[in-house]
């Protein structure tokens, strides 16, 4: 199969995939005033994409792959794949192929036509590739049994100084994290006059024209300061949200607490999991002068304050809204360890465990005792500035990459193995052993590399 620029511009998820891609499609040409200089034209910034494995072996040569950048790829769709970062996942994938094919004596072209694909897809994933749309479905793995709980989650609707932003005609909040299902919306609200107010909140959701975009076509960043650099989900334009469901309601004289919005509402498409421009927005309209948002100066990455409009954009600040959303989303959940994924495709949502304070800890229980001699633990490593990453910035590891954490291996409530680590600093930890018989395990995290940060786990796999 040859990839094409079609595939990269939807973000097409094969059903062969084995890698992915998600650089700007771009073009390198010699300058025609000065020919030993680079121009580079940019054509596309396309969503995540993935590859296909009938991409990377030949269809006349019985057992040759292309593991770099001879794979089969469109002259433009080669300008996104061309990169070290995609290539390194194709030629794992070509590794992995290879392994397969020997395993079987088969040919690349048979582990296709033979359905050997979705086990080349699970050995990838076990072994820390990314593979957008395909999740651990290993059977072998026994986390899938066990019941899972943790001493803290993250919490972000957490409070202890909150302030308050007048509804200057419009204001509420913008989320990433949501269900496709969505009961009800409370809002802290404030009527500082005693008669009865007229609002109005809108569910609203962001629709482009186009999964892709054109290099400079939508606002690339918002930037705040002491918070972060490069900002997802920032093009804030009225026209570019869709109206989902409105509701009239009147917020009583006095009053000051949680508002109820029950919106009874399923959503036609669930979160793009792959997509940060995914994003919903629920905005209260009044011509009351007397209502208040209550808010607190912290950020959350999976949600966002709005204080306004202004020329067809609404005002989008750093600020956390007191907003619940029911049923809520899976946030820093511990039973996010165990849905499949092993890394997010972007800010939200986490797909990981990320607990509330430090030292922290995740049990994992079954009823009946298993049989252990593997456990595989994926952390949290990405930074989303590259200076902020550690080979950019002279440091060992990344700052909420757990340096320190212990595992207890617990039969009858009794400890019967524990592995202790001090100088972690990978994304992908494997430890093997002699086979034990439990029915516990209680992963405790004690420190990251940087004393602020809080860590996140992906996932667990025992075997």
């Amino acid at each position: 199969y040859m990839i094409n620029e079609n595939d990269l511009d939807s973000g097409r998820i094969f059903e062969d995939a084995i890698a992915v891609g998600g650089f700007a499609t771009e073009i390198h040409y010699p300058k025609k005033e000065n020919p030993e200089y680079v121009l580079v034209e940019y054509h596309r910034i396309p969503p995540v994409y993935t590859i296909p494995y009938r991409s990377i072996y030949s269809k006349d040569i019985k057992n040759l792959f292309f593991a770099s950048r001879l794979l089969s790829a469109s002259h433009i769709a080669h300008g996104s794949i061309r990169v070290q970062r995609t290539l390194s996942g194709i030629g794992q994938a070509a590794g992995a192929a290879a392994y397969i094919c020997n395993k079987y004596s088969i040919t690349p072209e048979m582990l296709y036509t033979e359905g050997y694909v979705k086990e080349l897809q699970q050995l990838l994933l076990k072994y820390d590739a990314t593979i957008p749309g395909i999740k651990n479905e290993d059977l072998n793995d026994k986390v899938k049994s066990a019941s899972i709980s943790a001493s803290s989650e993250f919490e972000g609707e957490i409070f202890e100084n909150l302030s308050f932003e007048k509804i200057n005609k419009l204001a509420g909040a913008e989320i990433w994290d949501f269900t496709d299902k969505i009961d009800a919306i409370n809002f802290f609200i404030k009527n500082e006059s005693e008669a009865t107010q007229n609002i109005k909140v809108s569910l609203k959701r962001f629709t482009p024209e186009h999964k892709w975009q054109a290099h400079g076509e939508r606002k690339f960043f918002d930037y705040y300061k002491y918070h972060n650099e490069a900002e997802w989900g920032s093009e804030h334009k009225e026209t570019l949200f869709t109206e989902l469901k409105s509701l009239n309601l009147e917020v009583d004289g006095n009053y000051c607490g949680l508002k109820e919005i029950k919106f009874d509402f399923s959503l036609d498409n669930a979160k793009d999991y792959m997509n940060d421009d995914d994003r919903l927005l629920i905005v209260i309209t009044t011509e009351s002068d007397s209502l208040y948002l209550a808010y607190e100066e912290k950020l959350n990455s999976h949600i966002r304050m709005v204080k306004g409009i202004e020329n067809g954009e609404f005002i989008v600040c750093p600020h956390t809204p007191y907003l619940e959303i029911m049923p809520s989303g899976n946030f820093g959940k511990a039973v996010n360890i165990a849905n499949g994924y092993n890394r997010r495709f972007s800010e939200n949502p986490l797909n990981m465990w990320v607990p509330n304070e430090m030292p922290a800890y995740l049990k994992l229980n079954w009823n009946e005792k298993i049989k252990a001699k593997e456990i595989r633990i994926t952390f949290d490593t990405l930074e989303r500035a590259s200076h902020d990453m550690p080979y950019e910035c002279g440091k060992r590891a990344s700052a909420q990459c757990v340096k320190s954490f212990d595992i207890e291996f617990i039969s009858n409530n009794q400890t019967v193995k524990i592995i202790k680590e001090t100088m972690h600093h990978n994304r992908l930890y494997v430890n093997t052993f002699d086979e034990i018989e439990i029915d516990e395990i209680k992963l405790t995290l004690h420190e990251t590399w940087e004393e602020n940060r809080l860590p996140g786990v992906y996932e667990i796999r025992v075997y």
